[in-house]
């Protein structure tokens, strides 16, 4: 889903076109272009990178540079995200199992998360 609609009022979520969420609190930002340099722009509110667990203030613009097997991934703080653990064929895992990915609030910030 394009940013402008989970942030219509913020002008440079009209101009972002190759970022898109899942849901309202995961933002991808896959690498589009050759050189592996990324321009990030992150809305609003905190986020945290999830690769790394670096939080980001939100309202601004990022340069990455990235692995051609990275994508970006930032998710909006204070997000829990339910996942459930790898499998090389959907429906193979055990329904019993379910892992919780929590990504702190405001309180959390300047520090890395541990997940």
């Amino acid at each position: 889903m394009p940013l402008y609609l989970i942030y219509p009022d913020e002008p440079e979520a009209y101009q972002t076109t190759t970022e898109y969420f899942l849901g309202d609190s995961v933002l991808v930002a896959p690498v589009v272009e050759a050189g592996g340099y990324r321009r990030v722009y992150l809305p609003g509110e905190n986020w945290w990178e999830r690769e790394t667990g670096k939080i980001y203030s939100g309202s601004q613009h990022l340069d990455l540079y990235v692995l051609i097997e990275q994508v970006p991934v930032f998710v909006k703080a204070g997000a829990i995200l339910p996942l459930q653990p790898v499998s090389l064929r959907v429906g193979t895992t055990s329904r019993d199992s379910l892992i919780l990915e929590v990504y702190a609030g405001e309180w959390g910030i300047g520090n890395r998360c541990d997940r």
